[in-house]
Formats: C-alpha cells, structure tokens, sequence
C-alpha cells in the first residue's frame, strides 16, 4: 500500500498517471479546502481589524467610582486583577487593614496611592512597581468592563 502523496514513477514513459492529474483529490476535499481558506481569513480578518476592547477576566474587579475624573485625566476604569493577587497573597494582608470587603466601601483614588495608602501600600516601589504608568492599571477611556464596583445609586 502507497501513502497518500507518494506516487510511484509511470512505467509507461511519457503517458501521464491518471492519480498525477490536477483535476484529482482525495474524496471530500474538493469543497472542505476553500472554506477552511474562508474561515481561516474570517478569523485573522477578526483578530487584526476588530478595535480592542478590553475586558476584565473572571474575578477582576472594574474600578470607576470617580469616572468624571477620571475621564477628565483621559484616563478609563481601573481594571483590578484580583485573582491574579490572590493567588500571590492571602485574603488578610489586603482584607480588612488596607481594604474594606463592602462594594464601593474603599474610596480610592490616585492622592491616597502615592501616598502610600490603599493601593499605594504595597505599590511603592519596592514591594511592587509604583504608580508611575498609567496604563498598568487603567483601561483604555471608555472601556467597558464586566462589573463596575462602584458604590450603587442612590
């Protein structure tokens, strides 16, 4: 038994091999290579063309409490890592010295940060990078997140 592919020489000189023929595929491929071809490009069409939107993964907490001044920095909605903090420290070296367990209970902004309160605890340079570039955590402005942990209206 040949491989598919591999096809042995013609022993009949210069007449061609009915499976060298161009118009000859494997049965079912006829159809299936184009639309592969067809999604393929949908999908890096998707990839390259669709702006991003940035989005918080299960368990990140979007932070827009202050969205007018924040807008007003030109910045958009911090968006915090939670579970990528957690899995580094335990639930108390945040919880409840530095941060309240109550939505919208911390009122943080980027004053109390640098200094040293809040976020700005650990953030300072030496146990973690400081606060110096923005776009670490704050979204694009106007992004939109999975759940804002703002405190509710009232």
């Amino acid at each position: 038994m040949i491989p598919y592919g591999l096809i042995p020489p013609s022993r009949h000189g210069s007449q061609p091999h009915p499976e060298r023929s161009k118009t000859s595929q494997r049965p079912g491929t006829f159809l299936r290579r184009p639309l592969l071809l067809r999604a393929a490009s949908a999908m890096l069409a998707v990839v390259f063309l669709v702006p991003p939107v940035v989005w918080g993964e299960y368990g990140d907490v979007i932070l827009d409490a202050k969205k007018k001044s924040m807008e007003k920095a030109g910045v958009g909605p911090v968006v915090f890592p939670h579970w990528f903090h957690r899995i580094r420290f335990k639930c108390k070296v945040c919880h409840e010295d530095i941060f309240v367990m109550q939505r919208g209970g911390n009122d943080i902004s980027m004053k109390e940060i640098v200094q040293g309160r809040s976020c700005g605890v650990c953030h300072n340079g030496v146990v973690a990078w400081e606060p110096l570039y923005c776009e670490r955590c704050h979204a694009d402005a106007g992004a939109k997140g999975p759940a804002p942990a703002a405190a509710p209206q009232k």
